[in-house]
């Protein structure tokens, strides 16, 4: 057999074998056994779970809004003169940030500005500590791998190239030969490296996403608890983003400046990665919030 063709195997064989190993640095570290704790969680601590810091700042901005405590118009999000402050970290540091500037801002303003505040960073460090989160960092040495990955592909592509389109095969046989493999071998690795790119940037553990998974089941899109502010708006914001504030205006006035959502216009922890929050159901996300002291509400969360 030609040696060329010899070079396009090895180079396909070790894309083949590059996959599992990016699997295994995956799971060692995002797909551990539940632990069958049975989390409690804040609709703020489900709103990180579900769309990370923006879905988070969003749920306050909503509950705050709704509660009276911050005016959302076509100008911008304000705060309201006399807002009472909130014992709710995430809600109190919304309020500082408006406070800040009278005049108003931008809802992707508030959401860049606070994606690093420490109320907002405190809720992911707990979350991480529950093993609900992946800690910062330890997808790294999969990441390693799938540099690896793609390295591989480019060897393929490469010696594909170099021996077909620069001529270098003399006779039509070896390229008959190379052709289908090369070509297998060049799709078939596309398909894995996006596939593991899309797995590396769940965030959440498998725990996390069963209890993401059960405080869905316990609160349905439809569903409208009206005992507080936090319930009817703060839980469905937490988990479905801000179509199912209730309020077209509040969505319409939040969305402004975050095409795509929550996927789109805010740094922070797990921010590189922040498509990986949540699953499918957890859509578009913009939200206000309500006034001091709405925010809270335990149990909102399922059983781990």
């Amino acid at each position: 057999m030609n040696l060329s063709i010899v070079a396009v195997l090895v180079a396909a064989v070790l894309l083949i074998a590059a996959e599992p190993y990016v699997a295994v640095a995956r799971r060692r570290v995002a797909e551990k056994p539940p632990s069958g704790i049975d989390h409690h969680l804040s609709h703020y601590e489900l709103a990180y779970l579900a769309g990370g810091p923006r879905r988070a700042v969003n749920t306050a901005l909503t509950v705050l809004a709704t509660a009276g405590a911050v005016r959302v118009s076509r100008a911008g999000v304000s705060l309201v003169y006399g807002a009472a402050p909130s014992p709710v970290p995430v809600e109190q540091a919304v309020i500082d940030y408006l406070a800040a500037r009278p005049g108003g801002c931008t809802a992707a303003e508030v959401r860049r500005g606070l994606a690093e505040d420490r109320a907002v960073t405190a809720m992911a460090d707990g979350l991480v500590r529950r093993g609900l989160l992946v800690p910062e960092g330890a997808l790294d040495h999969a990441r390693s791998r799938m540099r690896l990955l793609v390295t591989a592909l480019f060897v393929v592509i490469g010696v594909d190239v170099a021996l077909t389109a620069g001529g270098l095969l003399g006779d039509p046989d070896d390229v008959s030969v190379l052709t289908p493999i090369s070509l297998f071998t060049v799709v078939y690795g596309i398909a894995t490296v996006l596939r593991q790119r899309e797995k590396l940037r769940a965030v959440l553990t498998r725990e996390g996403r069963q209890v993401l998974k059960t405080a869905r089941s316990a609160h349905p899109r439809t569903a409208r608890d009206r005992t507080s502010v936090a319930a009817a708006v703060g839980v469905p914001v937490a988990l479905y983003g801000l179509g199912a504030a209730g309020d077209p205006v509040i969505t319409d006035e939040l969305s402004r400046g975050a095409p795509g959502g929550d996927a789109t216009g805010v740094c922070g922890s797990h921010a590189d990665h922040s498509s990986g929050f949540g699953d499918s159901s957890s859509s578009s996300d913009n939200s206000s919030s309500g006034g001091g002291g709405c925010g809270g509400g335990g149990g909102c969360g399922g059983g781990g």
